[in-house]
């Protein structure tokens, strides 16, 4: 697996256009690259290959390189953000996306109904479907538009946000591919959304309001190992009595040791690594997966 991330060089609150986001409260810089650290390590330690992104000066939400796009193969859907204050960094996206070998694809310009996208953040894949979450940043035309002009091989479930603390899908849903795992907040969906959730095929767990608004759904997975911050003892314990083994982190200090042990476990048992919640990216409404932009 390959994952593109950005360093938080420039990573401060100058905007507001989430509720997490307070410009009096601004991000500790040292603690930010600190939690984002970890989670590289944590990857190479998995064996994933990170791929890293130049950081450019005022554009402070480039840590977040899950909303650059989404791509199947080798082919990228660009963003089209709805706030002005991210649309700067679509150029150096792009820039990156071709340098690197991808196709780079644009969303439409359409002035009656704009398809605003916000790229992994807002499209999840399940084993049978894909998922959709609009109403708050991507727009429904932009779910319509995927459809219609990608060959995806399987249906999209369009899934209508309505709580502002959870404007894209990936904040309050955590798909776990290779378990037909999922997790999620039902109050961030309307009603005839979460009855579509409810009838998906899956193993689930309904996170509760602190924990989703610790961005506990904000994880990521490598094969049968998942990375998760934010949980409390009542999920952790959830997980146990699924039979997920728990490699509990405290700091970055701690990764060799807990990996020393990780590796003695069968590869086909499903483990979950238990980051410390990174309680600086939360100050801009980002957690682990708002920083992982996966190319394959």
């Amino acid at each position: 697996m390959k994952v593109l991330m950005c360093p938080p060089t420039f990573f401060k609150v100058q905007w507001e256009i989430n509720p997490f986001m307070d410009k009096n409260n601004q991000p500790d810089p040292l603690k930010a690259r600190l939690e984002w650290l970890m989670l590289i390590e944590t990857y190479l330690q998995l064996g994933v290959e990170v791929k890293i992104l130049r950081p450019r000066p005022n554009l402070h939400d480039m840590v977040y390189t899950a909303n650059a796009g989404w791509g199947r193969k080798s082919v990228f859907i660009l963003s089209k953000f709805r706030h002005k204050e991210r649309r700067d960094e679509i150029k150096f996206y792009e820039e990156w996306f071709k340098t690197n070998g991808f196709k780079a694809i644009k969303m439409p310009n359409r002035q009656d109904e704009p398809p605003y996208f916000e790229g992994q953040g807002d499209l999840i894949t399940t084993n049978k479907e894909y998922l959709f979450g609009w109403g708050i940043r991507s727009s429904f035309a932009a779910g319509k538009y995927i459809s219609e002009n990608l060959l995806l091989g399987r249906k999209i479930i369009s899934l209508q946000l309505i709580n502002k603390n959870f404007y894209h899908l990936d904040t309050c849903f955590f798909s776990w591919k290779p378990l037909d795992f999922i997790m999620y907040y039902p109050q961030a969906f309307n009603s005839e959304s979460l009855k579509k959730i409810k009838a998906l095929d899956l193993d689930k767990i309904e996170v509760t309001r602190e924990e989703a608004m610790n961005l506990v759904c904000n994880s990521v997975y490598y094969e049968t190992t998942a990375i998760i911050s934010g949980a409390g003892e009542r999920l952790l314990e959830q997980f146990q009595g699924r039979k997920f083994m728990l490699f509990r982190v405290k700091s970055i200090e701690d990764l060799p040791l807990v990996f020393k042990e990780y590796r003695k476990i069968s590869k086909k048992t499903p483990k979950i690594i238990v980051l410390p919640k990174p309680t600086e990216l939360l100050k801009a409404g980002g957690s682990y997966r708002c920083c992982s932009l996966f190319l394959d």
